[in-house]
């Protein structure tokens, strides 16, 4: 038998346990690549498995240990973070804790920390940055471990032998991303884990049914993704969907299928306000705090007017780029009629802009220009919006509408997202607003506007027609508003839930479209291939264009695959993944909607990967359709697609790990 065919078999019968020394290998690899504290967050989440190591009981909320602090803040300094990611900190700070950037203490469940802590514990004495990479070689464990989990999905779902049974976790381990991410001292490696196992008990269930305690197995999956992170949560609704496609062979699934479908519109129907709505295309910050619409007899116009209570915050309304571009530069005028409830006094309304922006991504000597917008450090922007109040004084709010005008000189248009901000009600004040206009030019002296609709969009201003830039400015519309029990059900640490009216932003793309769009370009270059604080690019020029192809290829191969015929119960698994997948981009994409207001963030693909089982069988099985396909039209025997498929992935990893290495070291 020749040397070939003799690996091949080797191979074949040890299949899982060459994958995971390569694996091992390839952690390995990035564990020492990625120098110490170079990874998101990564010095908090260490400080939070350390204070379990070194003290009693779990930390609180704003524990820290000093000397433990000047330690790590000394090995920040050594490894020279400040020029990697643009951060530093200050070992010789005595009156203040010292800076480590983002503490995770109590932001997160402390299940991860636990496991981090069993070998702090043990080497408590040894250096700091020798316990920082004790701490991911935890995380190696669990990124075997995940390799390990996805394997065990696909033989369940395509049987012995299958060629998707090597090439799922064959993607994982070359994912650069994800590799990057499961060897750092993060609890997403933990988070990752625990959904994983949750799909594997969900292919179970699905394929299997009810028997060998496979829905307690289930549950105990779910009460592991709740331990862990609350990336995980989408776990919780998608376990009805794997319970009513675990029944589909009972004859009575319709029965199922109608209580799910009962359920999901109860569910929304307690989700929802009834008692009332927000004004369409006004936006506040926070859930639950959205300026309300109220039917009022005595509205200037129309029959609603917009009603801001006492300690909701302030509200916005967004403006189009062009609109923003015509009134750069020149005056501009905002009315409006306002009244309280009581005599009380506001702030002006302020016209302010912002950047939604990809911070840059460094890298060797050939630098990807088009990565590189706006310049700040970290995943996190650091842009504070720029802000132009349209009256330096306080407003007196009597309890009579009165239209009152504002007229401003505006900057040059400097941001890429523009909004009027209406300032905060005081504590116990009722203040409304109705006919809410802006538009370029001088009117202070033009008095109250004659609208030709009640919606405000136009109308004719001292002698001279308008177009309403605040759409619309008298409320008329009405959006949905989140009930008080949804709101306190998704009160989450470390979960930022945005309010209704950020969710329904999408339905004012002509303003906030350049926000979906960084962010869609950021997460696609992070879920691939961005390293660090998601700040350290492949090598190359452009090298996000390689992976656009590659993404085409495996999403043509997904289509190709939905027309072969296939088994029942890999339908249904299938099903279940792309729902998976889709819920978990939209939740991602969501991250960081109306954050603008006030800072910058712009989420990044590392939130997709608790999804990567699905994302990764659904590629690997539709390309392995079309290497089927080929193979019999061409008559090519199949391991050479086998070589293709081992030798590209491979060189994609080895890319990242030269791409890490040169930056680093400087070369």
């Amino acid at each position: 038998m020749s040397i070939f065919k003799r690996t091949t078999e080797f191979i074949r019968n040890n299949t899982i346990w060459v994958l995971l020394t390569f694996g091992l290998g390839i952690g390995v690899l990035f564990i020492f690549s990625v120098p110490p504290w170079m990874h998101y967050d990564e010095p908090g989440h260490f400080e939070y498995a350390w204070l379990i190591a070194n003290r009693p009981g779990l930390p609180s909320r704003g524990d820290y240990d000093q000397g433990m602090r000047r330690e790590v803040s000394a090995s920040i300094v050594a490894n020279d973070l400040e020029e990697h990611a643009g951060m530093t900190s200050d070992p010789l700070e005595t009156d203040q804790p010292i800076e480590i950037f983002l503490p995770q203490v109590e932001d997160h469940p402390p299940t991860y920390y636990l496991l981090v802590a069993i070998p702090l514990a043990i080497f408590r004495y040894s250096d700091i940055t020798f316990q920082l990479y004790l701490a991911r070689f935890v995380s190696l464990f669990l990124f075997l471990a995940l390799v390990w989990v996805a394997y065990k999905v696909s033989r369940g779902i395509f049987g012995e032998g299958h060629p998707v049974n090597w090439m799922a976790p064959l993607f994982l381990i070359t994912l650069p991303s994800f590799v990057d991410i499961m060897t750092a001292v993060n609890n997403d490696s933990a988070a990752n884990l625990a959904f994983g196992l949750f799909i594997w008990a969900s292919v179970l269930l699905i394929k299997k049914g009810f028997s060998n305690f496979r829905l307690p197995k289930l549950i105990g999956t779910l009460a592991l993704c709740w331990l862990t992170k609350s990336t995980t949560l989408l776990a919780f609704p998608l376990s009805l969907i794997v319970i009513l496609l675990a029944l589909a062979k009972n004859k009575r699934v319709f029965w199922g299928w109608l209580a799910l479908g009962l359920g999901i519109l109860g569910l929304a129907a307690l989700s929802i306000s009834w008692e009332g709505g927000a004004p369409a295309y006004f936006y506040s910050r926070q859930i639950g705090r959205s300026p309300h619409r109220e039917i009022l007899a005595s509205a200037p116009l129309g029959e609603a007017v917009i009603l801001q209570e006492g300690g909701d915050g302030p509200f916005y309304a967004m403006l189009t780029p062009g609109e923003r571009a015509s009134l750069a530069g020149g005056e501009a005028t905002l009315g409006a009629w306002i009244w309280a409830d009581q005599p009380t006094v506001l702030p002006a309304p302020r016209l302010q802009e912002g950047e939604v922006w990809i911070p840059p991504l460094n890298t060797t000597p050939i630098e990807p220009s088009e990565d590189l917008l706006i310049p700040g450090p970290r995943d996190r922007g650091s842009l504070e919006p720029v802000s132009v109040p349209f009256s330096s004084g306080q407003l007196e709010i009597g309890t009579e509408p009165t239209f009152y005008t504002f007229t401003v000189s505006v900057p040059p248009a400097g941001g890429n997202i523009s909004w009027v901000s209406f300032p905060a009600a005081s504590e116990g004040d009722q203040v409304y607003w109705d006919g809410i206009l802006l538009v370029p030019g001088d009117y202070h002296d033009g008095g109250s506007p004659n609208f030709d609709t009640i919606d405000a969009e136009t109308g004719l201003w001292g002698g001279q027609e308008f177009t309403n830039m605040v759409r619309n400015g008298s409320g008329e519309k009405a959006w949905p508003v989140f009930s008080d029990l949804f709101n306190t059900l998704v009160n989450i640490p470390n979960r930022i839930v945005p309010s209704l009216s950020l969710i329904l932003s999408p339905l004012d793309l002509e303003a906030t479209g350049i926000y979906f769009q960084i962010a869609g370009e950021r997460i696609f270059r992070t879920f691939w291939a961005v390293f660090g604080w998601a700040n350290v690019a492949l090598y190359g020029q452009k090298p996000y264009r390689f992976f656009l192809g590659v993404t085409l290829v495996y999403l043509i191969g997904l289509l190709f695959s939905l027309f072969q015929k296939d088994s029942r119960d890999w339908v249904k698994i299938r099903t279940l993944f792309m729902l998976t997948i889709i819920l978990q981009l939209i939740v991602v994409i969501f991250r960081g909607v109306g954050s603008w207001f006030y800072e910058t963030y712009i989420p990044v693909g590392r939130y997709i990967y608790p999804a990567i089982i699905p994302v990764s069988l659904l590629f690997v099985n539709g390309i392995n359709h079309v290497f089927k396909s080929i193979a019999e039209k061409t008559r090519t025997r199949r391991w050479v697609f086998s070589i293709l498929f081992v030798s590209f992935h491979i060189s994609i990893i080895l890319w990242a790990i030269l791409s890490l290495w040169m930056y680093y070291s400087g070369n």
